[in-house]
């Protein structure tokens, strides 16, 4: 029988060595931190062993068959010959095959793990096998046997993480709810991972039925597993801004993540939210932009850049900004919203119906021709009965078709939109009840300008501890 071969410990080419079980490339001797796309296209491209992959293999394992520009993918090998540039001979440690696709172009070599076949001849370690993205014992007969065991049940623990911390954060629900079992397996792999902990409890905080409470107390317990861990931090600072409005503690927290690692623009991100709560905008501005630096190739990043854009009044680049996120993930809904919003402030009714109906259909993961038959339905309304008439078509739609207090904030800004601001007072005095997910955003919205001075407004504002 042919022996399997073993996974190796590390993979080593020119400049740079890959640890498997980490995911952590190192290029001469410094860490370099990947975004998790560039890392996984460079994963699989070391895994082909030199030879070419091919664009559209890439693509989907990268972005999980999801339709995305083929730029997306060219900015992810740039992003990589940046970190591992130049080779050993001065060119590249990447080789583009014209119309095909790419390759490594450096001699690769791997290193095995401590005590096994290849490291140890005398004795022959257990084999293990990755089937199906689980980790399966072949054989455990030796002290090196089980590390290896160990080693790879790790790695396959976070990679579980991170495949359902990618998915969450695509800002549609079906992605979503695909997160949470990968979760679960992670934490039966690894019962006291505090990443997949705190993935779960933003899971449940996005998507879940339950109470915020329970993704909250989720979120703390990783914490308390693991201190250092910046991710965690930074989930729990996002509950606890967005669900919990524990405004403080979710400050505090959301830095202390960015201060963990100042390279992660997912925490950048996040951060960039609370500042702009507080009517920080240029720091917002700020943290967002440097979120696109570190990965291009991040939506919410440039969504987050959308965000503030819209806060300060600059809808043109409001929209913009959502294209290029959308450019970057089309399923990226807070890419359609802000998108949206900003042709809601600048009266461009047209602009704002498509807009619409293509966010119904990123959020409900629709093909797009039912993203094109929304659109002509919500352009006949709008023909036969203007602003007013589309206005009320959407509210009437999330008030039938999807719970309402998920919709209460959102109802609140299009009822300012068609001027109907007694309407509007009501939407927010529930959605302060209710806490969907914008209702953060109440005392620097745009939208709602004309109701500033308004006592209900005012104390909207302040029942969530904001200032008016």
């Amino acid at each position: 029988m042919t022996e399997a071969r073993e996974s190796p410990a590390a993979v080593l080419f020119g400049e740079g060595r890959w640890d498997v079980a980490a995911r952590r490339l190192t290029v001469r001797g410094q860490v370099a931190k990947l975004p998790w796309r560039v890392a996984e296209c460079l994963r699989v491209l070391l895994e082909a062993g030199g030879a070419v992959v091919p664009k559209e293999d890439l693509q989907n394992q990268i972005w999980g068959g999801a339709l995305v520009e083929e730029s997306n993918l060219a900015q992810c090998i740039t992003a990589l010959r940046k970190a591992l540039d130049p080779a050993p001979d001065g060119t590249s440690h990447i080789e583009t095959v014209a119309r095909v696709g790419y390759r490594i172009a450096v001699a690769i070599q791997t290193e095995q793990p401590v005590g096994s076949t290849a490291a140890t001849a005398a004795r022959r370690t257990p084999r293990w096998v990755l089937a199906a993205g689980v980790a399966v014992v072949v054989a455990a007969t030796a002290a090196g046997g089980w590390l290896h065991y160990r080693r790879g049940t790790e790695r396959q623990a976070e990679l579980l993480a991170g495949q359902g911390l990618e998915l969450i954060r695509r800002g549609n629900s079906a992605d979503g709810e695909r997160a949470t079992p990968l979760f679960e397996q992670a934490l039966k792999l690894r019962p006291n991972f505090a990443l997949a902990h705190a993935g779960l409890a933003e899971s449940l905080a996005r998507y879940s039925k339950s109470t915020y409470e329970v993704a909250s107390e989720l979120a703390r317990k990783a914490v308390r597993e693991d201190p250092n861990c910046g991710e965690c931090q930074a989930i729990l600072g996002w509950i606890l801004m967005t669900r919990e409005w524990r405004w403080e503690e979710a400050g505090k927290k959301l830095a202390r993540s960015v201060e963990l690692d100042p390279e992660s623009a997912q925490r950048r991100v996040w951060y960039a939210n609370w500042l702009t709560i507080h009517k920080r905008l240029p720091e917002a501005r700020a943290e967002a932009e440097r979120a696109v630096q570190l990965d291009p190739l991040l939506a919410q990043a440039r969504s987050t850049l959308a965000m503030t854009h819209y806060f300060s009044g600059q809808y043109e680049e409001a929209i913009r900004e959502g294209e290029k996120a959308l450019s970057l993930n089309p399923e990226h809904s807070p890419g359609y919203t802000w998108k949206l919003r900003g042709y809601l402030m600048l009266g461009d009714d047209l602009g704002a119906i498509n807009t619409r109906a293509e966010e119904i259909g990123a959020w409900e993961s629709r093909p797009q021709p039912y993203r094109a038959k929304w659109a002509a339905n919500f352009r006949s309304v709008y023909a036969s009965g203007g602003r007013l008439a589309v206005a009320r078509a959407w509210i009437d739609d999330v008030e039938a078709g999807k719970p309402l207090d998920v919709h209460r904030y959102t109802r609140a800004v299009w009822f300012a939109w068609i001027g109907e601001f007694e309407a509007a007072l009501v939407e927010l005095e529930a959605a302060v009840q209710t806490r969907p997910y914008y209702v953060i955003y109440i005392a620097v919205d745009p939208a709602f300008a004309p109701l500033r001075t308004n006592p209900r407004f005012q104390k909207a504002v302040r029942s969530i501890g904001l200032t008016p």
